[in-house]
């Protein structure tokens, strides 16, 4: 099937609305980009220590997430973000035995900052995506 043909169908089966497949792929991708860095991780948060890697992941995720599902780039941005926060609570809990961190505002600054990348990729990706179904 040719690439023209393929970015049709897709566009086809694209839902009118973010999909509950949508928002859980949003949230899967940014709890696994927050708690996959963190098994290398000395820190505690991703960019502490690899924060090439956690840009790339930032970057992947919001271009597979623009290609699969153009239409919906801020809330799945916002899912994104929310996966990310949901793994980082987590891991201040059960992950390092640290407890609750009372820097807590200035880390969702950085999170908002260091993930304007995923937001970055989520345009391209649905710049491609709209490019490929005209």
């Amino acid at each position: 099937m040719e690439a023209s043909k393929l970015a049709r169908r897709m566009a086809e089966l694209s839902p009118k609305r973010p999909s509950l497949v949508a928002a859980a792929a949003a949230l899967a991708l940014g709890f696994s980009v927050w708690a996959g860095l963190g098994l290398f991780s000395e820190g505690a948060e991703p960019w502490d220590d690899h924060v090439q890697l956690y840009l790339l992941g930032q970057g992947v995720s919001g271009l597979l997430l623009g290609l699969i599902w153009p239409d919906f780039v801020g809330p799945l941005w916002l899912l994104f973000l929310l996966g990310q926060g949901i793994a980082a609570g987590v891991g201040s809990f059960f992950g390092d035995g640290t407890g609750v961190n009372f820097f807590i505002p200035l880390g969702l600054v950085f999170l908002i900052l260091y993930s304007l990348p995923c937001l970055l990729a989520l345009f391209l990706g649905r710049a491609i995506r709209k490019a490929r179904t005209q």
